[in-house]
């Protein structure tokens, strides 16, 4: 029923987040981001990458702009609209562990470990800024959905 796993060269062995979004794979592990064209499913190809993340945990993306959570590292927000040169635009620095992340018109929802949910204004990208904190027991993944935020807590 399954097939073998499919390897692109030049990619981290090691990948810990993926997020599908039309044909485009966001993909990411360790310090290192990728975008590949996932037109022919069995056949990815690699179109770009950006390295020195850090601790790549889980991906959002929403029109062509990705949100990576990097656990120490906090949010990086990834313009991705010319998917062959992927580029860092911010890093925006929480205070704990990001976990999770889930993003919705402007506002990004950064799961954290022990704090629980931030709610992140990223209208621009290059200035995001802190609107709210939701506290939970230890926030993992973050889902947005028809005005609710979901949490999976650790425990």
């Amino acid at each position: 029923m399954f097939g073998k796993p499919v390897k692109v060269d030049g990619t981290t062995p090691k990948m810990m987040a993926v997020c599908l979004d039309g044909n485009r794979l966001y993909a990411g592990g360790g310090p290192d981001f990728y975008v590949f064209d996932v037109s022919e499913p069995l056949k990815p190809k690699k179109l770009g990458h950006v390295d020195g993340l850090a601790y790549v945990r889980q991906i959002a993306v929403r029109n062509g702009m990705a949100y990576v959570s990097a656990r120490e590292a906090g949010l990086w927000i990834i313009d991705a609209t010319d998917p062959a040169h992927p580029r860092v635009r911010s890093r925006f620095d929480c205070c704990e562990l990001a976990t999770g992340v889930d993003v919705a018109g402007d506002v990004v929802f950064l799961g954290q470990r022990q704090n629980g949910v931030e709610f992140i204004d990223v209208s621009d990208p290059d200035n995001p800024a802190h609107i709210a904190m939701r506290k939970t027991d230890e926030s993992q993944s973050v889902k947005y959905r028809d005005g609710h935020v979901y949490s999976g807590d650790r425990g």
